[in-house]
């Protein structure tokens, strides 16, 4: 029991401040959140089924989370897609609907599931707190 509680008590003290969150119209698209624990996670719709909602996360450390902030820029203009190792994740992100766009594609090296998400430029520098 005791062991249970502190377990608890343990998990509950790291604080969460949300970084940035996008919706479309009212629907959940992404969110990053930053844990006191210098944590970072990014969360997503996965886009993969029309008729079902799935979320999934990512996380990320600050570095990482650099790394994809300027990949995701650059890749507004890009051509060829970019493969980043992110944790137990490869990220692709390529430009998407004639660069106005772009596609991120997510695979779990560990359970081997694919998902994505897709953000728009002004969609970028809200998710990343920049706007």
């Amino acid at each position: 029991m005791l062991l249970i509680t502190s377990l608890f008590i343990s998990v509950s003290t790291f604080a969460q401040v949300e970084i940035g969150k996008v919706d479309w119209y009212g629907m959940y698209v992404a969110d990053l959140v930053y844990y006191s624990d210098n944590s970072l996670t990014l969360s997503y719709r996965d886009c993969k089924y029309q008729h079902i909602e799935a979320f999934k996360s990512i996380d990320l450390d600050s570095t990482g989370l650099k790394i994809l902030y300027k990949t995701m820029l650059h890749q507004l203009t890009g051509t060829e897609p970019i493969v980043l190792k992110l944790g137990d994740n490869l990220v692709s992100v390529n430009n998407f609907k004639r660069k106005k766009s772009i596609k991120i594609t997510i695979l779990n090296e560990r359970t081997d599931i694919t998902s994505f998400f897709v953000l728009r430029k002004k969609d970028i520098d809200k998710l990343f707190g920049r706007s």
